[in-house]
């Protein structure tokens, strides 16, 4: 059964940093969790993981010639708007990713809790340690500050929807 994203029970989460994104995926892995959206725990945290390792490794070459003109346009007379949405604001549930990235940021319904974290933590370090940021296809040239924030959002979003059990 398929739930609604938008009226689904969910945390209000706010995480300064991605460290505390981090340890909040980790305290939850340590006892039982109730999930009310439409993907496993470790699917959540995996598909966390794979974002900020797109961000690192850049998205571009992921989109058709179509999809980038759009992206282009967006960036060129928007991406300072978005780019401060998608840092300061809470992210939206129930906005699905475009059929052609969803190979790239599904996680996969066989990884356990202890691989998605293990992603997840290198994919962190990756952009800690990256030098320079790929240009987001969308948001633009983003600072490490700004990525830090778009993936805090993304985490508070996604992790909401995991619940300790009992709660």
């Amino acid at each position: 059964m398929t739930v609604d994203r938008k009226t689904a029970d969910r945390r209000e989460l706010t995480f300064s940093t991605l460290d505390e994104a981090v340890a909040e995926a980790e305290r939850l892995a340590a006892g039982p969790v109730r999930v009310t959206g439409n993907q496993s725990f470790p699917q959540l945290v995996e598909h966390l993981a794979k974002s900020v390792h797109a961000n690192v490794a850049g998205l571009e070459a992921k989109f058709g010639l179509p999809m980038r003109a759009v992206a282009w346009c967006l960036r060129t007379f928007l991406g300072g708007v978005l780019r401060k949405k998608a840092t300061t604001s809470r992210m939206s549930p129930g906005i699905n990713l475009p059929k052609v990235l969803e190979p790239e940021f599904a996680g996969s319904p066989e990884a356990s809790i202890e691989v998605a974290l293990d992603h997840y933590r290198n994919a962190l370090r990756r952009l800690r340690e990256a030098d320079d940021i790929p240009t987001h296809p969308v948001l633009g040239k983003m600072t490490p500050r700004e990525c830090e924030q778009l993936h805090c959002r993304h985490a508070e979003l996604h992790l909401g929807f995991v619940h300790p059990a009992g709660a």
